[in-house]
């Protein structure tokens, strides 16, 4: 009897855990290299993707500018970096997360 009121009193416990908003982090695992190193490449003042493709090929090698554009769009919505501007230029920047990721 006392197994089954154990069993009941953690399934409880479970369940209130469940219901609290848990803070949702960035997937960290599931950078690529691309990934990674446009963020370094920003935290070292690159921040347009111009800049960033530029700096990317000089420094790893050759890679399309679509490749880095897609990079960009997938750790924008990690929650990696914020976009600034519009219309042919924007902006990337270092989320508070980006930062605490490349150091």
């Amino acid at each position: 009897m006392r197994a089954l009121a154990s069993v009941a009193s953690v399934t409880t416990a479970l369940r209130s855990v469940e219901a609290e908003e848990l803070p949702r982090l960035p997937k960290f695992t599931e950078l690529n290299p691309t990934e990674y190193f446009t963020l370094k490449l920003i935290a070292e003042g690159r921040h347009t993707a111009v800049e960033i493709h530029e700096a990317y090929t000089r420094q790893f090698g050759s890679i399309s500018r679509q490749m880095i554009n897609a990079a960009l769009a997938r750790l924008r919505d990690r929650g990696l970096v914020e976009v600034h501007g519009g219309g042919s230029t924007f902006i990337y920047r270092l989320t508070d997360m980006g930062r605490i990721l490349v150091g």
